[in-house]
């Protein structure tokens, strides 16, 4: 179930987050995941440590959208590889535009600069 918590700052957002979570958690075994900003993540998470009770506190997990993605990627798939850091990616780029400096019409003269 997705819900969606919407309103102007200090409008009682957080509080009603909190007391829907604990009916639900009350009620349910299932994981919350509550979906944040990347700027309120730990604010979030502190303030859901500090006011809900430590059995309700293991089945709620606060993200932000990067640690959303993170999670995601590392459960289906995606940082299992290793990446190409800035320095490998522009060593490719300029090795690619070697290979095809002879048909660039535009860059062909700053390729070996």
């Amino acid at each position: 179930m997705l819900q969606l918590l919407l309103g102007p700052e200090h409008s009682g957002k957080f509080h009603v987050m909190l007391e829907q979570m604990a009916d639900l958690s009350e009620h349910s075994t299932k994981k919350i995941m509550v979906l944040v900003p990347e700027q309120f993540s730990f604010r979030t998470e502190r303030e859901c440590n500090r006011r809900l009770p430590p059995h309700l506190r293991k089945n709620v997990q606060v993200l932000s959208f990067r640690r959303l993605s993170h999670a995601i990627f590392k459960q289906l798939g995606g940082l299992a590889g290793t990446y190409a850091d800035n320095i490998a990616k522009t060593v490719m780029m300029h090795l690619a535009m070697r290979e095809v400096q002879d048909g660039l019409q535009i860059y062909q003269n700053s390729i070996g600069k």
